[in-house]
């Protein structure tokens, strides 16, 4: 859903996104997710597909994104960093780290 909510909203510099989130210690779980999702884009250079809710299948991005956050979750640095490099340019993947990590954490908290 934030996906969706997303992609109608003007893209976040992905600089600037992860700068006003590390500030924050009380940053809600939809301000990672939403600071990803703005920035996506910028991040892999390509347009993320997402596909409808209910739809039964996951597309490449979907897939891509959920096994990061679950090889974030399970401690599995070097899957994360896999998965990381193998789309994100290094200029970005600190950043884009630091947000699946931040989603990661904020799901894991309930």
């Amino acid at each position: 859903m934030t996906a969706l909510d997303c992609r109608v909203a003007a893209q976040t510099d992905l600089f600037k996104a992860c700068a006003v989130l590390s500030n924050k210690e009380d940053v809600a779980r939809d301000a990672f997710s939403q600071a990803l999702l703005k920035c996506l884009r910028e991040a892999i250079r390509t347009k993320p597909i997402f596909y409808q809710p209910g739809t039964v299948a996951l597309s490449f991005d979907e897939a891509w994104l959920m096994r990061a956050v679950i090889a974030s979750r399970g401690g599995d640095g070097h899957s994360l960093t896999f998965l990381i490099r193998s789309r994100v340019p290094k200029m970005y993947q600190r950043n884009i780290a630091f947000l699946i990590n931040g989603i990661s954490d904020q799901f894991s908290q309930n």
